[in-house]
């Protein structure tokens, strides 16, 4: 049986721009990885789940009034690894090898609820240690990653967003 985790059901205003996002976890405790240094994983979860609910309301906010994004994550793998140091304490390292990965499925719709499209994806950026990022997110790497899908996959597709 699939344990889904209800994170948000967000109704964000600002102006003419308004989403509305709905995001699952699926089955959080068989992601590859989502471990926070310093945290259990019960915790680690909380933390992830609430900074990546904050990663979709920005990009949901791009959105026309009345529009709906539901997001269902199936798997995420955060970029680096949870190393130990001399101490035992847990620190996570960024390297090359380690990229971010995320998997979900989602389903947009217009204001009138007629589904524009409902498909799966699984998102990988291996070449992230080559880009440059303005550090404004514990998560940047996977934010840039997920922001690049929504800009193409969302936002020209469907000509959506600040006009």
């Amino acid at each position: 049986m699939k344990l889904a985790i209800l994170i948000a059901s967000v109704l964000l205003a600002q102006g003419a721009l308004a989403g509305e996002l709905k995001i699952d976890w699926v089955n959080p405790e068989k992601f590859t990885d989502i471990a926070v240094a310093d945290q259990s994983p019960a915790s680690a979860l909380d933390i992830v789940s609430k900074e990546f609910v904050n990663i979709f309301r920005r990009l949901t906010k791009q959105l026309p009034e009345g529009y709906v994004l539901e997001v269902r994550v199936t798997d995420l793998n955060l970029a680096g690894q949870i190393k130990l140091n001399s101490r035992g304490e847990r620190f996570r390292v960024i390297n090359e090898s380690d990229y971010p990965a995320i998997s979900f499925d989602y389903t947009l719709m217009n204001v009138d609820k007629k589904v524009l499209e409902s498909d799966g994806v699984d998102l990988v950026d291996s070449q992230f240690a080559q880009k440059r990022r303005m550090v404004s997110s514990p998560y940047v790497h996977e934010e840039q990653m997920l922001k690049a899908w929504f800009e193409g996959a969302i936002l020209q597709k469907f000509d959506l967003g600040k006009k």
